[in-house]
């Protein structure tokens, strides 16, 4: 289930025009040979500081990594919603973690909703003020040559592997697994 919804349609031709690698050849050009370099699910009280996840601030014209967020219960400003600044991503720099930016938008998704960024915009959440949670799962995509914070490749066993589309191995970064031998 979590790799049908980390593959839904919709995000997928999202995803496919802003990060597929048009000259990567081992694949068809109607799959995705972005990976999931990262997942997470998330709720927490404490506010997450204003930052990117795209590792290096860059200026190019095409995004190298994109993020979703599917709302698991809806996000309030009370519940610690995330929040974007808007043209971040143009800036080619780090956030300053301690200033209170006053050009946010927050995003308000209900459950069930999705939102998809540019993972060089500057984000963040707000401190969780309601003593109630606001669950969400966050997949972070990158182009197929960017190291994933984790090798999904490495934990998965065969009979698995055997039940998963190429679709969804491709996703898993089975099409782009490193050589172990020089």
């Amino acid at each position: 289930w979590f790799l049908d919804m980390a593959d839904q349609e919709s995000l997928s031709k999202i995803l496919m025009h802003f990060i597929n690698d048009q000259y990567f050849g081992k694949i068809t050009d109607n799959m995705p040979n972005y990976i999931i370099a990262y997942s997470v699910a998330r709720s927490s009280t404490e506010a997450l500081p204003t930052h990117i996840d795209s590792y290096v601030p860059n200026t190019g014209k095409f995004p190298l990594i994109i993020q979703s967020l599917i709302a698991l219960e809806a996000q309030t400003v009370e519940n610690g919603n995330t929040y974007l600044i808007p043209n971040s991503h143009t800036f080619g720099e780090y956030p300053d973690q301690n200033i209170d930016y006053p050009s946010t938008i927050d995003l308000l998704p209900e459950a069930g909703d999705m939102v998809v960024w540019d993972s060089r915009i500057w984000h963040g959440t707000r401190k969780n003020i309601s003593g109630r949670t606001r669950w969400a799962i966050i997949n972070t995509y990158s182009r197929w040559w960017i190291k994933p914070r984790l090798d999904s490749t490495q934990f998965i066993n065969k009979l698995f592997y055997n039940e998963i589309s190429d679709r969804q191995r491709a996703l898993l970064g089975f099409c782009s697994i490193p050589p172990s031998d020089p």
